[in-house]
């Protein structure tokens, strides 16, 4: 009786296993696209570019540029006001 149970055990086990086994090599093979999965970095991906998004050093660098124009305008219109 024990011996039937341990066997019925095992044998489901191992059907668990390769079922696991396919499910992943379908995963991999259906999901590939063009032999290769979609870049995860986001400064490396064409869709996060055509939707404008960049990764946190180039949007920290844009930042800091859009930052640094403002301040120069101000900068030169206070010095206009100055002089007046």
């Amino acid at each position: 009786m024990y011996l039937t149970v341990l066997l019925l055990a095992i044998t489901f086990i191992g059907i668990a296993f390769i079922g696991m086994a396919t499910q992943i090599l379908l995963k991999k093979l259906i999901l590939k696209k063009k032999g290769a999965f979609p870049q995860t970095k986001v400064g490396h991906n064409t869709v996060m570019k055509k939707k404008g998004i960049h990764c946190i050093n180039v949007q920290q660098k844009l930042i800091d540029k859009q930052i640094k124009c403002e301040q120069e305008k101000n900068k030169s219109v206070c010095e206009g006001c100055i002089g007046v």
